[in-house]
C-alpha cells in the first residue's frame, strides 16, 4: 500500500462529469468521513460486481456521514504496474483511518468488512 493508516492522504484532483470542473479529496473530507475504493478494471467482471454491490450500499455510508467515491487507482500498484484494488478510509482532517489493498486482481473487499473498518475509524 502507497500510504498507511494514520498518515495524511496524498489529494488528488479528478475531472468531473464537465471535463471543464475538478474535484479533490479535501472538498469530501470537509463534508465528513469518506470511503474511497479503486477499481483497477471497471469493465472487468469483479470491478462491475463491486460496483454494483457498494451502489446497494450507498444509504448506509450516508447514515454514518461518510461519502462513497470510487477511482481506478490511488498509487497501489502491483509490481508489473497494474494498480490494485482496494479501498481508504478518510476522517474529516482527510488522515487514513484504515484500508486494504488486494492482492489479487480477483479480489474485492468485503463491504461488511469496509463498513466496521469506518465505523472504527469514526
Amino acid at each position: 500500500m502507497s500510504a498507511e493508516a494514520g498518515e495524511k492522504a496524498p489529494g488528488f484532483k479528478l475531472p468531473t462529469d464537465r471535463r471543464e470542473n475538478e474535484v479533490s479529496l479535501d472538498d469530501y473530507t470537509r463534508e465528513g468521513s469518506v470511503a474511497l475504493f479503486f477499481n483497477p478494471g471497471g469493465w472487468s467482471s469483479v470491478c462491475t460486481h463491486q460496483m454494483g454491490l457498494l451502489q446497494a450500499e450507498i444509504g448506509r455510508f450516508e447514515e454514518k456521514g461518510a461519502c462513497l467515491l470510487s477511482v481506478e487507482g490511488y498509487g497501489a500498484r502491483y509490481e508489473d504496474g497494474y494498480p490494485e484494488g482496494g479501498y481508504f478510509i478518510f476522517d474529516r482532517e482527510g488522515v487514513i483511518r484504515a484500508g486494504l489493498v488486494e492482492s489479487s486482481t480477483r479480489e474485492q473487499p468485503e463491504v461488511e468488512a469496509v463498513h466496521e473498518d469506518l465505523a472504527r475509524a469514526l
